[in-house]
């Protein structure tokens, strides 16, 4: 389930910092790892959690927004644990925010990145596919990351107009499957429900 991030700041930052040194988590912090700042409004960003059924943090969700062309952007999203049915609730909690996005808030566009070898870079290649979305291109050499390392970076951009399309193509009814968007999972995809694209599917939650 989603929840506001705030609202868990003490277990949110405790989790985090625990990712500091973690190579597992050297794509989502890049160069450096610090002290983690929560909005106090939702203007500039929509910052999520993803808790279970004991109201405990499985992951974080969160993108920033641009007010002037009304779009969400910079997408970033880990999860602390690596069991089955935790990369199952985070994965519908990732889509949920992802299908937010485009029909609670009404934005324009999703804009965001990943750099070039991490896991998940499959896993997004593949909702860019799903969603009509488009890889705008790579910046060469972007980043460096903990190890030192210069790594390029791919960027995706996702509008309203192409997901919204994309839920009335015929071939998306149903796929009866759930893509686990883990930023650290092996195994970023397996099969389990419908993700969604028909809300009238049986399946559909």
């Amino acid at each position: 389930m989603l929840d506001a991030a705030i609202k868990h700041k003490d277990e949110l930052e405790r989790l985090l910092a625990g990712t500091w040194f973690d190579e597992k988590y050297k794509y989502y912090h890049l160069d450096w790892a610090g002290e983690f700042e929560l909005s106090e409004s939702n203007w500039n960003l929509h910052q999520f959690v993803s808790v279970d059924s004991n109201g405990e943090v499985i992951g974080y969700i969160g993108y920033n927004v641009d007010r002037t062309a009304y779009y969400a952007k910079s997408l970033a999203i880990t999860n602390f644990r690596n069991d089955t049915p935790s990369k199952f609730t985070f994965g519908q909690d990732v889509f949920q925010a992802i299908k937010n996005i485009f029909k609670k808030f009404n934005f324009n566009k999703l804009v965001f990145e990943c750099v070039v070898g991490n896991p998940v870079q499959k896993t997004y290649r593949r909702l860019i596919d799903d969603y009509n979305g488009r890889i705008v291109g790579v910046f060469k050499q972007h980043v460096m990351l903990q190890d030192g390392q210069m790594y390029d970076v791919e960027i995706y951009e996702i509008t309203r107009e192409n997901y919204m399309a994309a839920l009335l193509d015929p071939k998306n009814k149903c796929k009866h499957s759930i893509k686990c968007y883990c930023q650290n999972s092996e195994d970023s995809h397996f099969d389990m429900i419908c993700y969604g694209y028909n809300d009238k599917c049986e399946h559909y939650e």
